[in-house]
């Protein structure tokens, strides 16, 4: 999965099936605040973070912890397409 907006139709869709399953309303774009809109809290960030490794074979290193990664669709496309390269 090379291609970005393959990588951010699968972190979107990731993201609505696992946290925003009874959702409707909220508007899941490249930039909405995920942690700060209540779409995933903290233990959430571990949750995606199993998902992503066990969906994608990605290795995420304790220092790759850190809140900006994880903010929005587009911080986590970046991180993941960074680490799939």
């Amino acid at each position: 999965m090379t291609d970005k907006a393959d990588l951010e139709q699968m972190l979107t869709s990731l993201i609505r099936e696992e946290f925003m399953e009874n959702d409707t309303e909220t508007v899941l774009n490249g930039d909405l605040q995920l942690v700060q809109e209540g779409v995933i809290d903290s233990l959430g960030i571990f949750r995606l973070i199993g998902l992503l490794e066990q969906k994608l074979g990605l290795k995420v290193d304790p220092e790759d912890l850190v809140i900006e990664n994880f903010e929005t669709i587009n911080s986590l496309k970046a991180f993941v397409g960074g680490k799939l390269s």
